[in-house]
């Protein structure tokens, strides 16, 4: 007997193609957008504080914007990218269209063509911005942080916290909110090697540097070669030229390198810290644009292993898979601070699981259409298990023929407990 769907050997075309594809690149520039905002939101507001109480302009504020969101978009392309292709496919599962061309001909295996095709060009973007355009973002971020440090001795002024001004160090145990007024201070001056300990103290910039204005002092000398203590009422000092006040870690500031100045680190006799800091930056730089087409690959499988579609159930898988991923990065990252995997495996590890699952579900995926019916396996024999329209028609028979036997009992079926409640429960979960 002829099955009564076509046979599964069509391909989608080019219109199909591109509608699959805009289909799911509309959520994932959507995803994009949300997951840069969440993170950029986090930076910028650290900065808040430097437009409201520290005189930082806010224009400046909007270049570190700027030049933050590269390397935001950067880390998160892949991700957005996997989000928005199982919300795609959540939307064309729940409004029939997977099951519309299936009925054509065309099976769930050969969707991966489509989502491979648009992960092939969103990797190209990724490398870019991975090899090029992070690198330059985050050493425009670095320049402007040193302006500011020029500008602005006092914005990185933070009570308690020891401040570099060339080999001259800073600290009070009180700041206020602008950073120019500080109490209990202490000065270390590098030319005699001694501190100097103030009451009080204003930070001011100045052309080679900054300015700083001292009250009610005193220095302890040695008393072998001169006075032991020495008080005052007032000093003006001027401190060297700082490199950057307002100054990001090692490592942040490590990814604004050059390819080859990157590589060169790596493979330099610097401290083990740096060197591997740089090997693990290096390969970074390769592994999380690949993993768009790892998550190409994983897209179309994970998806029909849900027995439902929807759009939030898909956008809801495809967060869980982002978490998992980002697990493995930790792992990777642990193995390797603890000698067990070399820095290669440790950083490519998210990939190459990642990849074996995929091609595992890919597998499986063959051998099943889009909504569980495996109809390129061969009939078995034994008895066949009626279809849901057989299964209800013989308990509407049953119900007329108990309707019509008015000495039987009548079985009364009692409706499961708050499924109602469990059901708009799960609904909203979902979203």
């Amino acid at each position: 007997m002829a099955s009564a769907f076509p046979e599964r050997s069509r391909r989608p075309g080019s219109t199909l193609y591109r509608s699959i594809a805009i289909e799911m690149l509309v959520p994932s520039i959507f995803a994009l957008v949300i997951l840069a905002i969440l993170l950029l939101t986090q930076d910028v507001l650290g900065y808040a504080d430097y437009v409201i109480n520290r005189g930082l302009g806010v224009g400046t504020v909007v270049w570190i914007a700027i030049y933050q969101v590269i390397p935001l978009v950067t880390q998160t392309l892949p991700f957005a990218f996997l989000v928005g292709c199982m919300m795609g496919l959540g939307r064309l599962g729940a409004d029939r269209e997977l099951l519309a061309l299936e009925a054509s001909g065309i099976s769930s295996p050969h969707l991966i063509g489509p989502v491979m095709a648009l992960a092939t060009g969103i990797t190209a973007l990724g490398f870019a911005l991975s090899l090029y355009g992070a690198p330059w973002s985050n050493r425009q971020l670095d320049l402007t942080l040193e302006r500011v440090s020029r500008e602005i001795p006092a914005a990185g002024m933070t009570a308690g916290v020891v401040q570099k001004f060339g080999k001259w160090r800073l600290e009070a145990s009180e700041v206020s909110p602008r950073g120019d007024q500080m109490k209990a201070v202490l000065v270390w001056v590098p030319s005699i090697g001694e501190t100097i300990f103030a009451e009080r103290g204003e930070l001011d910039s100045d052309p080679g540097g900054a300015r700083v204005v001292l009250h009610n002092g005193t220095m302890v000398f040695d008393p072998r070669e001169r006075p032991r203590v020495l008080h005052f009422e007032k000093m003006v000092t001027y401190l060297e030229r700082t490199v950057s006040v307002v100054k990001r870690s090692e490592t942040d500031r490590m990814k604004g390198f050059a390819m080859a100045q990157l590589a060169d680190l790596a493979r330099s006799e610097a401290p083990d810290s740096m060197a591997t800091k740089a090997r693990i930056e290096l390969h970074r730089r390769f592994a999380l644009p690949s993993a768009t087409l790892v998550f190409g690959l994983l897209v179309v499988p994970l998806f029909f292993s849900r027995a439902h579609f929807s759009r939030s159930a898909g956008g809801v898988l495809g967060i869980v898979a982002t978490l998992g991923y980002y697990g493995l990065v930790q792992l990777g990252d642990g193995l390797i601070q603890a000698g067990t995997l070399d820095i290669a495996t440790g950083v490519w590890l998210p990939n190459a699981l990642g990849g074996i699952v995929a091609l595992a579900l890919s597998l499986r995926l063959t051998s099943s259409s889009s909504f569980g019916r495996h109809s390129d396996r061969p009939a078995t024999q034994g008895p066949k298990r009626p279809s849901v329209f057989a299964r209800l028609s013989d308990r509407r028979a049953a119900r007329k023929s108990k309707a019509a036997a008015p000495d039987e009992a009548l079985v009364f079926v009692r409706p499961r407990n708050r499924a109602l409640q469990r059901y708009v429960a799960g609904r909203f979960f979902q979203m």
